[in-house]
């Protein structure tokens, strides 16, 4: 029988491991880009995205990735049923790395600078947040179903003298009256160009509004 030779594809090529910057510090914008990950991120085994429906967000992810890890390949997908977009970075290496960062983040980050704080807490409103203004309620939610992540917001923003309470039926952390709205807006607030959903068919407003307008139309009120 005659001998069949396969030919090897990868002869005479190098194969050459995925380079990126790999922080060994925390700084505010490491913080926002690692807990991005953590609240909003799909973080699996050979891949790492985040999913958000505005696209200030999305671009913000972008630039901060390409800011601390030196990584600018990624793609974009776009959901047009549920109008969330995923920006995915498919690479096993960058997976592992963000991966263990959000772990090491959530044992660091009670002690961290009060700046790096601030960045995690403003994070986490961006991503799960909203302001409820309606008749007489006057407040800012972040929803997590993780009863830990709820526990070191709390704790976060006691340390900013910002009382909120914990609501376990429904997930939720809530911050209210007006001088712990005042603080919230003053040093945390939410990321401007960061909008509601005017189309849903839930929503008061009937327009795409920015949640820091709307959180300043609650303190006005109270004039």
């Amino acid at each position: 029988m005659k001998k069949v030779t396969v030919s090897n594809p990868r002869k005479g090529k190098t194969l050459k491991k995925y380079s990126f910057l790999k922080p060994t510090t925390w700084n505010p914008v490491f913080v926002s880009l690692v807990s991005h990950f953590l609240f909003d991120g799909n973080l699996q085994k050979t891949w790492c995205g985040y999913n958000n429906r505005s696209r200030v967000l999305i671009d913000k992810i972008i630039y901060d990735m390409k800011i601390c890890l030196d990584v600018n390949d990624y793609k974009i997908y776009k959901n047009n049923f549920t109008g969330v977009t995923r920006v995915a970075y498919h690479n096993v290496e960058i997976a592992i790395f963000i991966k263990q960062k959000t772990l090491e983040l959530l044992d660091y980050i009670l002690y961290a600078p009060d700046d790096q704080k601030l960045s995690f807490l403003s994070s986490f409103f961006d991503d799960e947040g909203s302001v409820r203004f309606r008749n007489r309620q006057r407040s800012v939610h972040g929803y997590q179903d993780s009863s830990k992540l709820l526990g070191i917001v709390k704790l976060l923003l006691k340390d900013f003298e910002i009382q909120s309470k914990i609501d376990s039926k429904y997930f939720e952390i809530i911050v209210s009256k007006r001088e712990n709205l005042l603080k919230f807006q003053k040093l945390i607030n939410f990321t401007p160009g960061l909008r509601v959903n005017g189309k849903r068919t839930n929503s008061i407003w009937k327009k795409d509004l920015e949640k820091r307008k709307i959180l300043q139309m609650a303190l006005d009120s109270y004039l």
